[in-house]
């Protein structure tokens, strides 16, 4: 036996007295190891809001322009004011919706819709809605009163 022999055989028995070895069991069942599951979070979508106007007076587009601000698509009804009344509107909600990166489409000759940015209105989807609109809005109060249809007007605040 070499001197290396000796050695190692020397080492091995002065690690198997402080750290002894133990066997181990093939047929035991290894300790559960926790499995990591992907930490994702699910985010609903923010419920849409739409802010329904028919302004009188200039004042009142104030309250549309900080509804556009705050990412809610608003809807102006011009029935009730004058053409002029209705440029000087039109011309101030445009200028608040291209700041805020918006864009505005027309459903009907006094109906129009400022959405914001996050908002698409496409003309697919009032398609639709247009023709039952004018065919309510043209009736008169009494005759929508008699067929029982609601008044389809914001009141007045």
């Amino acid at each position: 036996m070499g001197v290396e022999a000796l050695a190692s055989s020397i080492l091995e028995r002065i690690t198997n007295f402080f750290l002894p070895v133990e066997p181990v069991d093939a047929s035991a069942p290894l300790p559960a190891t926790r499995e990591q599951k992907p930490n994702l979070r699910l985010h609903s979508a923010p419920a849409m809001r739409v802010y329904v106007a028919a302004p009188q007076n200039f004042d009142d587009v104030r309250l549309c322009a900080d509804q556009l601000r705050n990412n809610i698509t608003v809807i102006i009804n011009f029935e009730r004011v004058d053409a002029a009344m209705q440029q000087r509107v039109n011309d101030f909600l445009q200028g608040v919706t291209y700041i805020l990166g918006g864009h505005c489409q027309r459903v009907s000759e006094t109906v129009l819709v400022y959405a914001p940015s996050n908002i698409d209105v496409s003309k697919e989807t009032y398609a639709y809605a247009v023709p039952a609109y004018v065919k309510r809005t043209s009736l008169s109060m009494e005759e929508q009163n008699m067929l029982g249809l609601k008044d389809m007007r914001v009141p007045k605040q």
